[in-house]
């Protein structure tokens, strides 16, 4: 194994368990998340290729967990998002490992703490409804836009001719403004549990709709040395995400997925 990857991994795995600590302190639920579940279930630890490190939580867990981090402030750690940074490109948190980088492409230009993260997302609920369902994506479209900030580098010719009148038409603060306003219409259903499960990062994460109980209990499983908290219904999130999940990937794609341009454990950017 790459030993660069592997000190990384051993970073992520302690923020996990500062993690882990506090959410069991407060009482609040969480799941390992996309490879990283799927590292717990395969392998009992992180995918051997594997270069980040996620975990999700129901949106109001998530927003207590926020809560619960800004009172306690841990020395050593960052944690990141759209408002405690107003240059942060994602809709999700970060939690960041203080005096380190992990410097990716994106990164570059930007004003906020590059230092080896794992990811916390929130998970919502969807409407029930064809025009419901339209009119939710398209709300989370013009949030995502407001939260990143620069043309999607993916998408038709129409989407990013869009893209780019909006950023133009809105000033940074009135951006802010109407991100909120749109935050609030995405979450209202939040509290509605027989609608289904999505995460509104991008849009492609949004088209995997996950059952309406996913999320309401939890096990304990192996990761790496300890266990944590992992949805019962983990079989049903990772055949949804990535089908037959027991299978291993071609030797051509384990490698690193976020390519970074610079990594350092001692000092920050």
């Amino acid at each position: 194994m790459d030993e660069v990857l592997r000190k990384v991994q051993k970073v992520q795995y302690e923020m996990l368990c500062l993690f882990d600590e506090i959410c069991r302190t407060n009482h609040l639920k969480y799941s390992l998340y996309a490879g990283t579940m799927l590292g717990a279930i395969r392998h009992q630890g992180f995918i051997p290729w594997d270069d980040d490190l996620d975990v999700c939580m129901p949106r109001k867990d998530y927003n207590q967990f926020i809560k619960a981090w800004n009172e306690i402030n841990p020395d050593g750690f960052v944690l990141q998002n759209k408002n405690t940074d107003s240059d942060f490109t994602q809709s999700f948190s970060k939690l960041r490992k203080d005096n380190s980088i992990f410097f990716q492409e994106n990164d570059i230009g930007r004003k906020y703490h590059t230092g080896i993260y794992i990811d916390i997302f929130p998970a919502d609920r969807i409407p029930i409804g064809h025009c419901r369902k339209i009119i939710f994506k398209i709300q989370s479209m013009k949030y995502n836009l407001f939260i990143r900030e620069f043309i999607p580098p993916s998408g038709n010719i129409i989407v990013k001719v869009i893209a780019k009148y909006l950023l133009l038409f809105y000033s940074k603060k009135r951006r802010e403004k109407y991100r909120i306003q749109f935050e609030k219409k995405l979450l209202k259903y939040d509290d509605n549990y027989a609608f289904s499960v999505v995460f509104l990062e991008t849009l492609d994460s949004m088209r995997v709709q996950y059952p309406p109980g996913v999320l309401d209990n939890y096990i304990d499983v192996q990761f790496e040395s300890k266990k944590f908290m992992c949805a019962e219904q983990y079989d049903s999130i990772l055949k949804l995400k990535y089908g037959d999940y027991m299978k291993l990937p071609a030797e051509s794609e384990r490698t690193w997925r976020h390519k970074p341009l610079e990594i350092d454990f001692e000092h920050n950017k």
